[in-house]
């Protein structure tokens, strides 16, 4: 995200109030997934399997499912799998017809061939690890100039987390900003902005001073107080690029971008933007689902160049979403994905074991039976147009 981009959405969001947590809450989605089944009034004993826990989720004292967290009872392995493979998501995103990245997989005895696939294009890429999430080792504003340390660093990244089948992917970098949308059985739930960790200057205090500032706020967040702005060789790397460092001080106004993704881990921010978002953008992530066969719940990233964009890319589809970024918003009203995952439970488990009384169900429960199932109808003929190119295409 460029510095101006981010001054804008700042512009557009910053007169929100700031949402605050108290010290104490739990930000471990097991512990959230309690709490959401307390307040629905739904039955649940806990059990240990291997030193993790699960929930054992029963309605009118039956058992129904045991709740893992990440792992939602309408994804299938298959789904799981696919939308663990990012260059495979890739391919299944374009034979659906949805907007997507361009990209190239490569290992570690391959670098004049990625290198060449970056020669190939003017534009910028970004270069990552193939098999690591949440913004592990990725290499933004790579071109041939700067590509062999980027290469270098993805797959030293791989060898701290000890991957054994080491590859990397060179993709496109698209111009805008990146924001998760969250959709549950077709529908679109919550949409959520993440922003890089940065500061803005005062004309009088230096980089390292407005980073201490900013801390001391995050450490009285709930949510944040475990994702401090952390001052390492890396943020002085990415300073001396712009010309600056820690003791430089800031004009009044000037927004300093720390780190270029937007990680939460890394100081980043997270609001909430569900109203502000067109509902082309919106259909575009739930058409990213039904392009996933056996995909049902996920956290679909889509790159967008301003809030009221229609059109966007699909970046990647996660299988796994955590949920916390939208129960616990820095900015906007708070989301419950999950009690939409649970009512969702209920309601299937019911109406397959015969147990359905449609007297009893209130509206809302028949508007989402009613989303659900034509959701799966319109899934079901993506998926058909996906086997037919697949057979055409003897893959």
């Amino acid at each position: 995200m460029k510095e101006e981009t981010l001054k804008e959405l700042l512009a557009q969001i910053d007169n929100q109030t700031k949402n605050e947590y108290p010290l104490d809450i739990s930000i471990d989605l097991l512990t959230v997934a309690k709490q959401e089944l307390k307040e629905m009034g739904i039955e649940y004993d806990t059990k240990l399997e291997r030193g993790k826990e699960k929930l054992l989720i029963h309605d009118k004292g039956k058992f129904i499912y045991k709740y893992n967290k990440n792992f939602y009872h309408n994804n299938s392995k298959f789904g799981f799998k696919i939308a663990n493979d990012k260059y495979l998501t890739e391919r299944f995103l374009k034979f659906a017809g949805v907007p997507t990245t361009d990209s190239g997989i490569f290992n570690k005895n391959e670098y004049d061939k990625a290198l060449n696939f970056i020669k190939s294009s003017d534009t910028i890429f970004v270069v990552k690890p193939y098999n690591l999430m949440a913004g592990i080792g990725v290499n933004l504003n790579v071109s041939k100039d700067n590509f062999e340390y980027a290469w270098h660093n993805s797959f030293t990244v791989q060898d701290d987390y000890k991957i054994e089948n080491q590859k990397v992917i060179v993709q496109e970098q698209i111009r805008g900003f990146e924001i998760r949308l969250i959709v549950v059985e077709g529908e679109m739930l919550s949409v959520t902005l993440r922003v890089p960790a940065h500061v803005i200057g005062d004309g009088v205090s230096s980089i390292d001073e407005l980073i201490h500032m900013k801390n001391s706020e995050r450490k009285q967040n709930g949510y944040l107080k475990n994702r401090l702005i952390k001052k390492t060789g890396i943020l002085s790397e990415i300073l001396n690029q712009k010309h600056k460092s820690l003791d430089h001080i800031l004009r009044d106004g000037e927004l300093c971008i720390l780190y270029p993704q937007s990680n939460m881990i890394q100081g980043g921010e997270n609001y909430e933007i569900t109203d502000m978002v067109s509902d082309q953008i919106k259909k575009l992530a739930v058409d990213a689902v039904k392009g996933i066969p056996g995909l049902h719940t996920a956290g679909v990233d889509i790159m967008v160049e301003s809030l009221d964009s229609t059109e966007g890319k699909v970046l990647e589809v996660n299988k796994a979403p955590g949920f916390q970024m939208n129960y616990y918003p820095l900015i906007g009203k708070p989301q419950r994905p999950l009690k939409n995952i649970f009512s969702n439970l209920i309601l299937e488990d019911r109406i397959s074991k015969e147990e359905f009384d449609p007297e009893d169900v209130t509206e809302k429960e028949l508007d989402s039976i009613i989303k659900k199932y034509k959701f799966l109808h319109e899934k079901l003929k993506t998926q058909e147009k996906i086997i037919k190119q697949l057979l055409e295409k003897k893959v």
